[in-house]
């Protein structure tokens, strides 16, 4: 394997998980539409890293959110 194809690869996979991201945060906005008529201006993402000895690498876990409204 190449380096090229190592990063075609990484990025590809980041992509992706942003891609499944989006999809979830439109969803989340067009219900939060339907049940109160409007929707957050800033949105902000709690993520903690997490890593177990035995891993190689950390992943993140979700850790919740903040959002403001307009006018406040």
């Amino acid at each position: 394997m190449t380096i090229d194809t190592t990063i075609d690869q990484y990025r590809e996979t980041k992509g992706k998980m942003q891609s499944i991201i989006d999809h979830h945060m439109s969803a989340a906005f067009e219900e939060i539409h339907q049940k109160f008529g409007a929707t957050p201006t800033y949105v902000e993402l709690r993520v903690e890293e997490s890593q177990m000895a035995a891993e190689k690498y950390p992943n993140g876990v979700y850790a919740g959110c903040w959002v403001d409204l307009g006018g406040e």
